[in-house]
C-alpha cells in the first residue's frame, strides 16, 4: 500500500463528488470501472450495474430531476491491497428537487470497492447508505456552480 495509491483514491472520491455537484456526467462516468455496480439505499433504493457510457446517461437523467445539488465529502478511510482497495467516505448532500416545494438534505456513508485499471483507480462497487434524511423545504437558496 503506497501513499500515492491512497491519495489517488481520495482524489477519485473528491472528483466524483465534484462531478455530482457540477452536473458533469462525463466526469462522473470516468470514475467507474468497465463494469461497476452502484447501490443507493434509503427512500428510493436502487442498484444498477453498468459500464461508464451507461453511467453517464443514468447520471444525466438523475440530475435532470434537480434544480440544484451539492455533494460534500467529509472524510475517507482507504485500505489498499495490491490492485484492489476499499474506502469508507462520509457524505452530506443538499439539493432542491425540480418543481417540488420540499428540499433534500442527507448525511450518508459510501462503502466502496475499487480496482486499479490502466487509467488509474476506478470504482467497481459503490454502496450509499443513508444515515439521516430531511425533506423539509430548504431555508436558503441553492446557487448554480460557475461554468
Amino acid at each position: 500500500m503506497s501513499n500515492d495509491d491512497i491519495q489517488e483514491i481520495k482524489d477519485l472520491i473528491l472528483h466524483f463528488a465534484d462531478a455530482c455537484s457540477a452536473f458533469d456526467s462525463a466526469r462522473f462516468a470516468r470514475s467507474w470501472a468497465e463494469q461497476g455496480t452502484w447501490t443507493i439505499t434509503g427512500p428510493n433504493p436502487f442498484t444498477v450495474t453498468a459500464n461508464p457510457d451507461e453511467f453517464e446517461q443514468l447520471h444525466a437523467k438523475m440530475l435532470s430531476g434537480w434544480d440544484g445539488f451539492i455533494q460534500l465529502i467529509h472524510s475517507s478511510l482507504v485500505t489498499v491491497s495490491g490492485d484492489t482497495a476499499t474506502a469508507r467516505s462520509y457524505v452530506t448532500e443538499i439539493g432542491q428537487p425540480h418543481g417540488e416545494p420540499g428540499g433534500y438534505t442527507n448525511h450518508g456513508l459510501y462503502l466502496d470497492q475499487l480496482i486499479r485499471t490502466p487509467q488509474g483507480w476506478r470504482f467497481a462497487v459503490r454502496e450509499y447508505h443513508y444515515r439521516y434524511l430531511d425533506t423539509s423545504p430548504l431555508t436558503g437558496q441553492l446557487i448554480p456552480p460557475p461554468a
